[in-house]
């Protein structure tokens, strides 16, 4: 099978524990619900407000720390998860729950901003990213970059506006090494076109395309990643709370459910 991003292998060797003997037994619960349409949110807080603003929800995990919570919106089943930090880990949840049957995935999440000149209350949307981190390696054998589903990019785009929310679209630079981002790296990874970095988009693109399903996502600034500095970021809109990014991204589900099949 070709990448026609880059024209590189993909390993087609089966292996040797798959995501489906890990999550057989999840599959068979009684009552256990999931959902084609899946939010990863990185603000495990979301799990409280579902609690507390949905009814008929579901709960499932094959991790206690990960459970899944699906719930009805707007006469559709969506799934949400916090799928841990980093990519090892977060590329492992993804291969759980494309193997419990999700199709369509919407990230948000944190990211470091490599640019001083964009606003601090940006929304960032991943048009590609740079792969600086081992979990691609084992499903693409080489590649500079990884990127998302087009079309969720672009709806996901439009809804951002929509809202008025400023927005920057652009690459990321994906890292294992939260503590290794170093002056030279920054300097590398913007001369690559980076606007922010973050530890898990390109592993979430690469496994995503792997199995041919769409994922798009966007990041709320943390902080500023300066090749002399480290500024940490408050935001000052209450637009870029957790709960409002999880509204925003059940709106574009919405859309989702109407525009992409």
């Amino acid at each position: 099978m070709k990448d026609p991003h880059n024209s590189n292998l993909i390993f087609s060797e089966e292996p040797i524990v798959t995501p489906e003997q890990i999550t057989s037994r999840l599959k068979k619960s009684k009552g256990f619900l999931f959902s084609k349409y899946v939010i990863l949110g990185f603000f495990p807080s979301l799990y409280s407000y579902i609690k507390k603003n949905f009814s008929g929800i579901t709960t499932g995990y094959i991790n206690k720390l990960f459970p899944y919570y699906s719930f009805e919106f707007d006469n559709q089943l969506v799934t949400f998860q916090f799928p841990g930090i980093g990519a090892p880990l977060t590329g492992a949840l993804l291969e759980e729950s494309i193997s419990l049957g999700g199709e369509i995935f919407i990230f948000l999440g944190r990211a470091g901003l490599l640019k001083d000149s964009i606003p601090r209350d940006s929304l960032i949307i991943p048009s590609s990213a740079l792969k600086d981190e081992g979990t691609s390696r084992h499903y693409v054998r080489t590649g500079t970059y990884s990127y998302p589903n087009k079309q969720l990019v672009a709806l996901l785009q439009e809804t951002v506006k929509n809202n008025k929310y400023e927005v920057e679209k652009g690459r990321v630079w994906t890292t294992d090494g939260i503590y290794r981002e170093l002056p030279s790296k920054v300097k590398k990874a913007v001369e690559k076109e980076c606007i922010a970095v973050d530890m898990e988009a390109s592993a979430l693109f690469t496994i995503a395309k792997f199995h041919k399903k769409k994922i798009a996502g966007f990041f709320v600034p943390s902080d500023y990643v300066g090749t002399e500095k480290w500024i940490q970021l408050k935001p000052s809109s209450k637009k870029l709370k957790p709960v409002k990014l999880f509204q925003l991204a059940l709106q574009i589900l919405k859309k989702v459910k109407k525009e992409i099949n």
